[in-house]
């Protein structure tokens, strides 16, 4: 943090799993300066950060002092994970390097946690095998670390996909999953030095809930969303804590612009956010808005910049700074995938003196820098794209010590062999994988010198899993079908365990430029299908099939099957079915391979100057996404 500005180390814990408020107190002196502190810093969009050392489904995390932690959660191996990671918040709103903050005793998944000034709290979860009951409680230590866990209580009830706050020096616990029924339970209890106090029931929730989502803010609880066991949720309910801890009735107020669980509640400026989830049918990347009236209820929602993906079963919390909050999104699901990715909405900058504006220095020389690609369309597994990089110094001065820096793009890998520079220059690279680095050194350019230096990379095949899965699945069709006749492709899903798995989701996206026909017991706005499979025996396969038609060539690769407590599992067969000598539109099967650009960097005078060249898209960027229709 700025020295001029450091906050109170102090951690003010306000909301529940996924939302705590960490309130800085500042104070600076100056002679004849005014200076200006924002009251509200709008969300304008989100930037990515620092990601997750690994990628995990998980919806809890908590702030305390200046550290983000992020609390276990389901591993892609469908495993659960007991690490705590710890991370710094620094003073632009990056994140810097995750560490190892701790280990719970018992890994595990769909559990809840809480953090008032002291101590984390975590409750019940799902350990892979059975509902656990067991409350957890670690105190926090100043660096970004744990304390011992002891337990320091049992829940009433085993239960997972609860969700927990703390209000007034009490724990609550609302709602879950027993596994076999969904909770209307709302349990408190005391937070007292040695452990907790007795558990006491509470008002109970107006109806039996999980994957909600819960948020504590001025002595009341919100809960938003959540599901029936056989709908989603658009409601949302307040109640008022009494100064003996007790509920007060479950008031509705304004409802959800959707149905919607698994999402996450915070509270952004004295404003309720509701960030991301899905229903039974579709996957959010919406944000929304709603202001917090004097009276507890809400106002009406707005939508706010959405979130760079379509993500559930992740974690976001609030962060107060400079006098305004700003918001972390991290980890998640998004279909069967788990991500790792970190990002955070606008930073609420410091308050500083008006600036005087000062000249740029501009660079005199005249440079071109361009970046092309071949081929421009859509990208198979095992197909090659060759990187080329042309520069010209159109000025008068050379450039000295010239040299180009472009990172291998995601999705790809490189060939180091195909690394092409002149005679004159030389290059190095820090590895094959995306990300890496290439750089080209190559010395003077004198005025009106050009040159070329590329490479390739290609999109590797998917690997066979490391570990055989519990779930398999794979789908089948035509390799070849005749335009606008009837396509049909079937889903297949294996329990390869003699055990039966219970709550199934079972979903295919509609290949691009596809007809829906027939098939699914429904199709989503994004053109999903879905299947509910209520248990799939052991040793056994089900087949799920659908209909399209279509006078392009289609490429499936869009399905998988996910549950709760048990597996998950993606389809890893790219299916391509060709009708007469059309190519598949773009995405393909939904892979963009982007290069973000080469940057040439030289010395002028003694000074640094750089240019950085156009992106690179496959399949080309300017080309339109179809869409998917139905009959």
């Amino acid at each position: 943090m700025d020295a001029k500005f450091q906050p109170n180390k102090v951690p003010k814990t306000l909301s529940a799993s996924v939302t705590v408020l960490v309130v800085g107190l500042f104070i600076a002196c100056f002679a004849s300066v005014v200076l200006s502190s924002p009251h509200h810093v709008p969300i304008d969009g989100w930037s990515p950060t620092t990601p997750l050392p690994q990628a995990l489904a998980n919806r809890n995390a908590v702030v305390w002092g200046d550290y983000l932690y992020f609390v276990a959660g389901k591993s892609a191996s469908d495993a659960p994970v007991g690490t705590i990671y710890a991370a710094p918040i620094l003073n632009n709103g990056a994140l810097g390097g995750w560490t190892v903050a701790g280990e719970l005793p018992l890994a595990v998944y769909l559990h809840a946690v809480a953090a008032n000034d002291t101590d984390l709290y975590v409750i019940g979860g799902w350990d892979g095998t059975r509902t656990r009951a067991e409350v957890w409680r670690a105190p926090f230590i100043p660096g970004g670390g744990l304390g011992a866990f002891s337990q320091v209580s049992s829940y009433p009830v085993a239960v997972d996909l609860q969700e927990a706050v703390i209000v007034q020096n009490r724990l609550y616990v609302l709602g879950g999953w027993t596994g076999r029924d969904p909770l209307d339970l709302v349990y408190s209890a005391a937070i007292q030095p040695d452990g907790l106090g007795p558990w006491a029931p509470t008002t109970a929730l107006p109806v039996p809930l999980y994957r909600l989502a819960a948020v504590a803010y001025n002595n009341r609880i919100y809960v938003t969303g959540g599901f029936d066991n056989r709908n989603a949720q658009s409601a949302v309910y307040v109640a008022a804590v009494g100064p003996d801890g007790s509920l007060g009735p479950w008031q509705p107020t304004t409802a959800l612009p959707n149905t919607s669980f698994y999402h996450e509640s915070v509270i952004h400026d004295g404003r309720l956010l509701v960030l991301g989830g899905r229903d039974n049918l579709n996957e959010y990347r919406t944000v929304f808005a709603a202001p917090i009236h004097a009276d507890g209820t809400l106002g009406a929602w707005t939508p706010q910049p959405d979130l760079p993906e379509s993500l559930n079963r992740f974690a976001a919390v609030s962060v107060t700074r400079n006098g305004s909050d700003y918001v972390y999104v991290m980890g998640g699901l998004q279909g069967a995938n788990y991500w790792a990715n970190v990002y955070h909405s606008s930073y609420p900058q410091p308050p500083t003196p008006t600036p005087t504006a000062t000249p740029t220095p501009q660079p005199a020389e005249l440079v071109d820098v361009r970046l092309q690609h071949e081929p421009q369309r859509w990208i198979a597994p095992g197909a090659e794209i060759t990187y080329s990089v042309i520069y010209h110094n159109r000025g008068a001065t050379t450039l000295e010590s010239a040299e180009i820096v472009n990172q291998v793009p995601a999705h790809v890998e490189l060939l180091p062999a195909s690394i092409q520079v002149s005679a004159s220059g030389s290059y190095t690279y820090t590895g094959t994988h995306a990300g890496s680095t290439i750089r080209w050194e190559l010395g003077d350019v004198p005025p009106d010198g050009a040159g070329v230096v590329s490479y390739r990379v290609r999109r590797p095949l998917p690997p066979p899993p490391a570990i055989p899965r519990v779930l398999s699945i794979d789908v089948a069709g035509p390799t070849s079908a005749t335009p606008d006749m009837p396509i049909t492709y079937s889903v297949l899903i294996t329990n390869n365990t003699a055990f039966p798995i219970t709550g199934l989701t079972v979903v295919a996206a509609l290949p691009a430029g596809a007809t829906y026909l027939a098939g699914g017991d429904g199709l989503s706005e994004e053109g999903r299908l879905v299947w509910a499979v209520d248990e799939l025996a052991g040793d056994a396969r089900i087949e799920r099939q659908f209909e399209v038609s279509a006078d392009r060539t289609l490429v499936v690769y869009n399905y998988y099957a996910i549950s709760d407590e048990g597996p998950t599992v993606s389809g890893q067969r790219v299916l391509v079915t060709q009708i007469g000598a059309t190519d598949p539109l773009p995405p393909g099967d939904g892979m963009l391979i982007a290069n973000t650009g080469a940057v040439l960097m030289w010395q002028s005078n003694g000074q640094p100057l750089s240019h950085k060249s156009n992106h690179a898209y496959n399949p080309a960027h300017n080309l339109l996404l179809p869409l998917v229709s139905q009959q």
